[in-house]
């Protein structure tokens, strides 16, 4: 059984400017895209539609990518806007950027999930992922001085 017959079986279509990374959730129901519109989506692999988009980036999205966990529960994205960004996949929210001193162009967790990997530059990066807590914690400090509605509060973990 050969592979010359190489065929589309599904075009996606929503992004308005040209896409730079595209990437399956480990539980393959689920893509990801990256785009030049400062957008990343969700795409099911059930009805091939977007049911997420990410907004949060200020210039081009160069890639994203699911974590390593059987859901999926992150995205981890990096853009022109010198940031990285940390997504929870569940809620569609950013829950940590991380400023980076140049462009973001690529952006991956470590197969185990502990650790992101970026390229800046001519520099890869290696950070620690971080704890749950430090997430919640983080996100409490970007709205303590808005008053959340009780689905944001149970959102962020606060209730």
């Amino acid at each position: 059984m050969g592979y010359e017959n190489w065929e589309c079986i599904k075009t996606l279509e929503g992004h308005t400017s040209p896409v730079n990374s595209a990437n399956f959730s480990p539980d393959e129901k689920y893509i990801v895209s990256a785009s030049w519109d400062k957008t990343i989506k969700i795409w099911s692999t059930e009805n091939w539609e977007c049911i997420k988009t990410l907004e949060g980036h200020t210039f081009w999205v160069q890639s994203a990518t699911f974590s390593p966990d059987p859901d999926g529960k992150y995205i981890v994205s990096a853009s022109w806007d010198k940031t990285i960004k940390i997504w929870d996949t569940t809620y569609g929210v950013c829950v940590k950027t991380i400023e980076c001193a140049s462009e973001a162009d690529d952006a991956n967790f470590s197969r185990d999930g502990r650790q992101i990997v970026y390229a800046t530059g001519s520099k890869i990066n290696i950070i620690e992922f971080p704890p749950l807590q430090e997430l919640i914690d983080d996100t409490r400090e970007r709205f303590k001085n808005r008053e959340l509605t009780p689905e944001e509060r149970r959102m962020y973990y606060l209730e």
